[in-house]
């Protein structure tokens, strides 16, 4: 196994999987690490079988897993997760449409123009160009469409009767859920002054009438594909989200890779966020994101890290690799966990906190546990049933002390 510091943190990347056993400890670690083809069992790990099934626990306690081995591979094949897993069905928010027969490819624009002509002519672009659209002859009727009809961009002339453009689009973006609709103006007062105030104020992009056809339609395209890849990212740690999870794990399934999925939770979590607050949760969510994040990026063998949401982490390395990255992951954790802590709480080793009935707790200091699942050809019909074996492989690591990760060797 690569070395580590005195302190137990992995000082440099780890190339290779050690071809001998050995157990390596921290303060608040102990795992087993050795071959997949080994067949030894010890206290902290156990490889187990049942016909073609079997999994590989290696636990963070020093006390090392309790239970027969049957029982450990009984308890996950019949385990069922108290979470599904989040991605695969990815939250929609307003101004982001289920997808439907009636939605072209391009997305809902919403044509708001006080002249018939124009409007027309606009629309007819647009559906030509595959989008599918609505329209609005004033500003009242364009506020009511986008609060009502969930369109995923606004093309609005300023000059409007009843309420303005730049009215309009104070109302949007006020309204938290469409305050992030993509704006863009297509309007015949060209000053300068005009469009500098728009665009300062929120719109996304200002055209002068008459237009270029052909750089409207780039613009919008622009537009909505900035839009949409935000959506795909999640906000707090700036990694892929649900959509590009799911979609890079298809992907793969249907190249007919072969790769490894880690699925990773903070446990007590909750505890550390009550105690401290969001903006501390926050705080230990975004260095876990930055950790996992150093670690993917290490060596020269490309890997995917998204962030599901929360807590929960996805990462897909070489099947040869999984395990040595788990390992590196869970160390480096415990390494810098304690540090998100308050002095007095890192010096007591727990946190302090009263139950219901009034009564003093001590929560030890969070964890890390990950499942890890072998992706084969054939074995997974797409990514949301490899997502649950992987979120069952966590589950089964998250009953055990410290920070942990579990193999699931499973065959089907």
């Amino acid at each position: 196994m690569p070395a580590t510091s005195a302190r137990g943190s992995w000082s440099t990347c780890s190339r290779r999987i050690s071809g001998s056993c050995s157990t390596t400890r921290t303060a608040n670690t102990s795992r087993f690490q050795g071959p997949r083809s080994s067949t030894r069992s010890t206290r902290r790990c156990s490889r187990t079988a049942a016909g073609a099934r079997g999994i590989t626990h290696c636990c963070a306690s020093s006390s090392g897993c309790r239970g027969s081995k049957r029982a450990s591979v009984d308890r996950l094949l019949t385990f069922r997760p108290r979470r599904q897993p989040v991605f695969g069905t990815p939250l929609l928010l307003r101004g982001t449409p289920a997808p439907s027969d009636s939605h072209h490819v391009g997305g809902r624009v919403l044509v708001v123009e006080d002249d018939g002509d124009t409007r027309s002519a606009l629309r007819a672009l647009l559906e030509d160009a595959g989008y599918s659209c609505g329209e609005a002859a004033d500003g009242v009727s364009a506020i009511e469409a986008v609060r009502s009809d969930g369109f995923d961009l606004l093309l609005l002339d300023l000059g409007l009767p009843r309420v303005s453009g730049t009215e309009v689009r104070e109302a949007v973006r006020r309204d938290p859920r469409t305050r992030f609709l993509p704006i863009i103006f297509l309007s015949a007062n060209g000053e300068r002054e005009s469009r500098l105030a728009e665009l300062e104020a929120g719109a996304d992009d200002y055209l002068t009438k008459p237009y270029d056809a052909e750089e409207l339609l780039v613009r919008i395209g622009a537009a909505l594909r900035r839009t949409s890849g935000l959506r795909a990212v999640n906000p707090l740690s700036g990694l892929p989200g649900n959509t590009t999870i799911t979609e890079e794990i298809d992907r793969r399934l249907a190249e007919g890779s072969a790769f490894s999925l880690l699925y990773a939770d903070i446990d007590r979590f909750k505890e550390f966020n009550d105690h401290y607050g969001f903006a501390r949760g926050d705080r230990m969510i975004a260095r876990v994101a930055q950790l996992l994040e150093e670690i993917a990026e290490c060596g020269d063998v490309p890997r995917f890290l998204g962030h599901i949401g929360g807590d929960d982490f996805v990462l897909l390395a070489g099947l040869d690799e999984a395990e040595a990255v788990a390992e590196r992951i869970t160390r480096r954790f415990d390494t810098e966990a304690p540090s998100l802590y308050d002095a007095e709480d890192r010096a007591r080793g727990w946190l302090e906190a009263r139950d219901r009935r009034g009564g003093l707790r001590h929560i030890p200091f969070a964890s890390l546990s990950i499942g890890i699942v072998n992706v084969t050809p054939g074995r997974f019909e797409g990514a949301t049933a490899a997502a649950r074996a992987a979120a069952e492989v966590k589950e089964v690591a998250k009953r055990r002390p410290g920070s942990t990760w579990v193999v699931d060797r499973r065959r089907t």
